[in-house]
């Protein structure tokens, strides 16, 4: 039978109440090495990074090869295979010199378990090893204007994929693969968080709708074209998304318009 780990009684950092908490020598190790490390290379720069909102870039290969950005990574994909206990120990000691490095410690959490709880085996052993060599940060997108950070509140989806647009359902979040063909010219007014309407034919996309009116932003404008009266004067300028459009003169730079998909028209300047 293998002997239980040996236990100590874990002594309060300065300045932290004290707990009855105790802690095995392997946790109360890792702890004085975060300690350690803290002091030779967070707390040098804790306040310079505070007054200059800088992103301290020389400490993710440290965090790395120390396993803490990857706590959660299982040691079958190569990661240090660490639990909830050891990520509080960390960000407790990081945070005691300076809360802004100590959210690096499990930076890549959120990437991690959703993997680990809806991913499939062929994307484990293609992502987790990766986020296992540590120093690797990672991002996720599940913030929009009507949900904030509510992700079951994100509606459809539509990114190109090579010469495909993958839109997804926000019902049941199903993906489906739309061809620029179909698409056509109206790949330009494509937006977030845009309501569109497929067709379908036996699960395939034959046709799509997309809202008749866009709001796109003016970024350049040319002077007036000559010959027209000053009732009935446009000029030509180019919106947010490349393409070219005839606006009245009072239209300038920056200026958000409301525009006809259909055609490609300039129908009014956008309310704020």
């Amino acid at each position: 039978m293998q002997e239980p780990k040996k236990r100590a009684e874990a002594d309060p950092a300065p300045g932290v109440i004290g707990s009855d908490m105790n802690f095995t020598e392997e946790q109360l190790a890792f702890r004085e090495s975060i300690r350690r490390m803290v002091e030779k290379h967070v707390a040098p720069i804790a306040a310079e990074i505070d007054e200059t909102d800088r992103f301290p870039e020389e400490l993710l290969p440290i965090f790395g090869d120390m396993g803490l950005m990857q706590l959660w990574v299982p040691e079958q994909y190569g990661g240090p295979n660490g639990n909830l206990t050891l990520m509080c120990m960390a960000r407790e000691e990081i945070s005691r010199v300076s809360p802004a490095c100590g959210s690096l410690a499990g930076l890549n959490t959120m990437f991690i378990m959703p993997l680990l709880h809806f991913g499939s085996e062929e994307q484990r052993k293609r992502f987790l090893p990766l986020i296992a060599r540590g120093g690797v940060p990672t991002a996720i997108a599940i913030s929009e204007p009507q949900a904030g950070s509510d992700v079951s509140a994100m509606t459809t989806r539509a990114v190109k994929d090579g010469d495909a647009y993958v839109f997804m359902d926000p019902e049941n979040f199903d993906q489906v693969h739309v061809s620029a063909d179909i698409l056509g010219d109206l790949a330009v007014y494509l937006q977030e968080n845009m309501e569109v309407t497929l067709s379908l034919h036996n699960g395939v996309p034959i046709s799509i709708e997309l809202p008749t009116r866009v709001v796109l932003e003016i970024s350049e404008t040319e002077p007036v074209v000559k010959g027209q009266t000053a009732s009935g004067s446009y000029k030509p300028a180019k919106m947010s998304n490349g393409i070219r459009v005839m606006v009245p003169p009072h239209i300038g730079t920056g200026t958000r318009i409301i525009v006809n998909t259909e055609d490609g028209a300039y129908v009014e300047r956008a309310k704020d």
